[in-house]
């Protein structure tokens, strides 16, 4: 091989394999969006746990919670696309008990649980002590 067809050859194989890693990034491959979706979902549902939505919005919380647990396992069976969907399915349901939670913390403040009172009578090592 001369050299200059050397060059033209490892040139197109260069281009070849930027083409395809750059069409593959721009495609969103199925591990990726799917990773990236669960990621997604993830943050959402601490964020509705932020806003006490596991109390003030119940079902909406559970769901998003359950659809994230069922993309976790569809992701490890390779279902790329089914993974997806349930992740922005528990995204959108996080969403919603966030907003639900957000709503309804005015109307029910938090009990506060009152202090003890101090015991009135110091035990004798304590008593030592001062």
């Amino acid at each position: 091989m001369i050299r200059g067809q050397r060059t033209v050859h490892i040139g197109r194989w260069v281009l070849r394999c930027g083409a395809s890693l750059l069409l593959c990034g721009v495609s969103g491959c199925g591990p990726t969006t799917a990773h990236l979706a669960i990621a997604d979902a993830q943050v959402a549902i601490e964020a509705a746990r932020g806003a006490r939505a596991e109390t003030f919005a119940v079902f909406e919380f559970t769901c998003a919670v359950e659809h994230l647990r069922k993309a976790a396992e569809e992701e490890g069976y390779a279902d790329f696309d089914a993974a997806t969907r349930l992740a922005k399915a528990s995204e959108t349901f996080a969403d919603e008990a966030r907003k639900r939670a957000l709503g309804r913390t005015n109307l029910a403040p938090r009990r506060l649980d009152p202090l003890p009172d101090p015991p009135a009578v110091l035990s004798d090592s304590v008593k030592g002590a001062l």
